[in-house]
């Protein structure tokens, strides 16, 4: 088995890929068959639904704005706690009572009345959600809807998605970073959003907005906030500013966070300095956020938005639990400490612009870059046989992120709303591993066991590219809603396959391959009103997710350890299939709803072992499409 500092048995990102592909049509399973069915049947349904709503043509005043309707002046209003709005379930403004599907928004007020101080906090009250966390690393980590997170969960910050979360061994990078000061709500999409989102919301959506100059100036032209807390759980103070401007078409607004802690409490009443320890860890945390935003509107048709955003958490660790007095095999650590930082910068760019022509009446598009660094340093005093010796060791991920998204919709009459856009994203991933060990009375250099440096799998741009279509239709007075949707994706995988890094670090691994998917996800839902306060709802949703770079070319050997892992250029896309079923009840101070659901996930990916291998005298890892899940449950 893999050693204490490599555990690479419980990694879960190590992947592979097909190096000749056969025949598409001689390759497609029964599922892709049924998916790519139903997508064909949605998009017949779809290119001709204009003309079955053509006559019936929206209002439009002299200049060719769309009037509103008074179609549901006479419905009276759901309760209370149905009417918040979600945008992040169908890409336009619906009420959570009119939305297939199970939908959680957490505004602003809930998050301050509730005093939330994390995400974990937002996550503890919504049925079959949590978030990821390591509480001797960086912190909270990704989100898990329904049993399926990591990658698997899309997660969104306004609009521009979140790093991939990457973990092997020792080194664990986190998926997203964001101070709860500076949220505006959170909406979590339960089931598969690939219809929408394409890869990687093949267990759901995240989508966390920012609060807007204009929620900090209420009406007025300048506001200044100060806000203090302390959270006795982690023994953290934190302190936030935020200065306002603005006018009718011009506002402003600076958030700038701090958080200052230490390790997170538990139960653990050891207190040991050694392997036996269960008392935490001693941390100190510092944490600092600063949002920008900038929004002009140059006309009531028209809107633009801003966001610049600098993240950045360090964490020190007194890795106590590490210290073990070693055996014939390894050598005794006397002292271990840890340094993990991460930075995210981005800056993202909006226009919304409302306008009727033929092709639109509200076009959305978003232009972002991003970056995400982290690294992670381990410092260790040990003690192999040629004496008193201190370990530097190193790892490093960075993630560049650019990309574009544009979004239309269209009123096709009183009953119909089509949305569609497309959206393209490049990135490009680097990773390193590097250590040295020298004796501390002479300083001379310790040989390794390990190649240094090294990565876990070459340098890699990525590039997706995806197109998707969706009507909302309203019948029967607006009591049955019926929205099916599909979307196509292009996902392109691009290696360095001359990383004289990876190569030389990794010596008998294959050579880096290439990879290029691409998946067609449909999805179908209806809500029907059975009265102004029950509706039962429906949905099938088809979820894809793309094998990502460091598991297609994986490689890692530890030769003192006696294993190693493996690339795998054949493997296939995750997919899945999403069925749900729910009633809801709204009153004007209560609400009930109970959902039921089922997904099933095909060619699942999980570490599998491959057994000893007499060449090499190593114990082989790889990554492989090992399972069929199915996950099915009941939510109140």
């Amino acid at each position: 088995m893999p050693g204490q500092l490599e555990r690479t048995a419980a990694f879960p990102n190590a992947r592979r890929r097909r190096p000749v592909r056969a025949q598409w049509g001689q390759c497609m399973t029964l599922a892709r068959i049924r998916r790519h069915a139903i997508a064909g049947l949605l998009l017949i349904g779809l290119l001709l639904t204009p003309a079955a709503w053509a006559d019936d043509a929206p209002a439009s005043d002299d200049d060719g704005a769309v009037t509103e309707t008074e179609t549901n002046d006479d419905v009276e209003p759901q309760g209370t706690y149905l009417d918040a709005v979600t945008v992040a379930a169908t890409r336009s403004e619906r009420t959570l009572g009119d939305t297939p599907g199970k939908i959680d928004r957490v505004e602003r007020e809930t998050i301050e009345e509730r005093g939330y101080t994390s995400i974990e906090d937002i996550a503890r009250y919504l049925p079959g959600v949590d978030v990821e966390g390591d509480p001797t690393r960086l912190g909270a980590n990704g989100f898990t809807i329904r049993g399926v997170g990591g990658n698997r969960v899309l997660t969104e910050i306004d609009g521009v998605p979140t790093a991939e979360q990457f973990d092997f061994g020792p080194f664990a990078v986190h998926q997203f970073a964001l101070d709860v000061d500076a949220l505006a709500s959170v909406e979590v999409v339960r089931s598969a959003g690939s219809a929408l989102y394409g890869s990687d919301a093949l267990g759901g959506v995240v989508a966390l907005t920012t609060r807007d100059p204009r929620s900090y100036l209420q009406g007025g032209n300048r506001a200044i906030n100060l806000r203090g807390g302390y959270d006795g759980r982690q023994d953290e103070a934190s302190a936030s500013g935020t200065v306002a401007f603005g006018g009718d078409r011009v506002q402003g607004a600076l958030l700038y966070t701090r958080r200052d802690g230490s390790e997170l409490d538990n139960q653990g009443d050891i207190d040991a300095r050694d392997f036996t320890r269960t008392a935490p860890n001693p941390i100190d945390r510092t944490q600092n956020n600063v949002v920008a935003q900038l929004s002009f509107t140059p006309s009531d048709r028209s809107t633009w938005r801003g966001i610049a955003e600098w993240y950045d958490t360090e964490t020190e660790t007194d890795v106590l639990s590490a210290i073990n007095p070693g055996s014939p095999f390894a050598s005794a650590t006397l002292d271990s400490f840890g340094i993990d930082e991460q930075t995210r910068t981005r800056i993202s760019v909006e226009h919304t612009l409302t306008r009727s022509t033929g092709l639109f009446d509200t076009l959305l598009w978003r232009a972002y870059a991003q970056e995400t660094d982290t690294e992670q340093r381990t410092l260790e005093q040990r003690l192999p046989s040629q004496g008193l010796a201190q370990r530097d060791g190193l790892l490093t991920f960075d993630q560049e992120t650019y990309g574009l998204r544009a979004e239309l919709r269209k009123a096709l009459g009183s009953s119909v709303l089509l949305t569609y856009g497309a959206s393209y994203q490049a990135d490009a991933f680097e990773q390193l591993r590097d250590r040295t060990e020298t004796l501390v009375d002479t300083g001379a250099p310790l040989p390794s066991f390990l190649a240094f440096p090294t990565r876990y799998f070459p340098g890699t741009d990525v590039e997706e590219l995806g197109a998707f279509v969706q009507a909302e239709i309203n019948l029967f007075d607006d009591r049955l809603t019926l929205i099916p949707g599909v979307r196509f994706d292009r996902y392109t995988l691009d290696a360095d396959q001359n990383d004289a890094i990876f190569l030389s670090g990794n010596p008998g691994t294959p050579a880096p391959v290439d990879l290029d998917e691409d998946a067609v996800s449909p999805k179908l839902g209806a809500v029907l009103a059975v009265s102004d306060r029950v509706s039962l709802f429906a949905q099938y949703a088809s979820g894809f997710r793309a094998p990502p770079m460091s598991e297609v070319n994986n490689g890692f050997t530890n030769l003192g350890g006696g294993y190693r892992t493996l690339p795998n250029p054949d493997l296939e896309p995750e997919t899945s299939d999403n069925v749900e079923l729910g009633v809801r009840f709204g009153f004007e101070r209560a609400s009930l709803s109970v959902t039921a659901y089922q997904n099933q996930y095909e060619d699942f990916i999980e570490i599998a072992t491959l057994g000893f291998d007499p060449i090499t005298f190593l114990i082989e890892f790889q990554a492989q499409n090992v399972s069929n899940v199915e996950i099915e449950g009941v939510e109140v």
